[in-house]
């Protein structure tokens, strides 16, 4: 594979999210009328202040990364590897709101291209993807495996490009 003219993308700070903290419990939450809708409303506020202060600022650094890039590269070589890369593509700049598809560099963090702060929709959309596109079926347990051992974006359309077609 050739390398590309621009860097691959690197991990934000903190890397990986942080799991929202839990908070001590308060004396009302115990009365069992009124401590459920105190819970809760304490927790949304939670949350969203979670969401604000860490989650936001860490896909803020990825959309900017994102931005970046120019809209085509030279890289993958392979038919069945480029119209990958491209389902990839259009699927993370769906994902995060981008104007026009990046182009992937082959070393991008397989976990940054697909999280999101949100419910990520992006393996679902490639998955779909590609088996209109391609006919093969891409199992849940690459996804998995390629998000635990943080695989590049390369190996992961290597590994889906071996498939055999269904």
């Amino acid at each position: 594979m050739d390398k590309t003219d621009f860097a691959p993308m690197q991990y934000p700070i903190p890397w990986p999210p942080p799991d929202l903290p839990s908070f001590p419990p308060h004396p009302l939450s115990r009365i069992p009328v009124l401590g459920w809708p105190f819970r809760y409303f304490r927790w949304l506020r939670y949350s969203s202040q979670h969401q604000r202060v860490v989650l936001d600022p860490i896909a803020e650094n990825i959309v900017a990364q994102l931005e970046k890039r120019p809209t085509d590269s030279p890289w993958p070589i392979c038919a069945d590897q480029k119209v990958l890369a491209k389902i990839i593509s259009d699927a993370v700049a769906f994902e995060k709101g981008l104007p026009v598809s990046p182009a992937l560099h082959q070393d991008d963090p397989f976990p940054l291209l697909f999280w999101g702060p949100f419910d990520d929709i992006t393996p679902l959309i490639v998955r779909v993807e590609c088996r209109k596109k391609l006919n093969r079926e891409i199992p849940s347990r690459l996804l998995i495996d390629a998000w635990n051992e943080r695989w590049s974006v390369g190996r992961f359309i290597e590994e889906c490009t071996r498939l055999d077609p269904e």
